[in-house]
């Protein structure tokens, strides 16, 4: 990547891996689900809030609810922000004593 001075912004890209047909479910689909279609949340995420970091998180827990209306959208967000919090950790290495 450029540094700082040539880009304003940050790289998000698979870094290896390929944003084709998942391959981790244990009971996938027939065609294999889509990753963009499986991780569609997450991509949602990174192109909105790095758009606009202020955000608010209703407008997360309205899209949550369109998409699963049988569960509570709050719970869910909860559940998956804090699953999501063992990432960072584990990408840097870091341990904790």
């Amino acid at each position: 990547m450029l540094g700082p001075d040539k880009v304003a912004g940050f790289y998000m890209g698979p870094d290896g891996y390929c944003w084709g047909r998942e391959a981790m479910d244990l009971e996938p689909e027939t065609p294999r689900q889509l990753v963009m279609q499986k991780q569609w949340f997450s991509f949602m995420l990174w192109g909105r809030l790095s758009y606009d970091p202020t955000l608010p998180d209703d407008l997360f827990v309205r899209t949550l609810a369109v998409r699963f209306p049988e569960v509570s959208p709050e719970r869910l967000l909860e559940g998956w922000s804090a699953a999501s919090r063992v990432i960072p950790p584990v990408s840097s290495g870091a341990t904790s004593t």
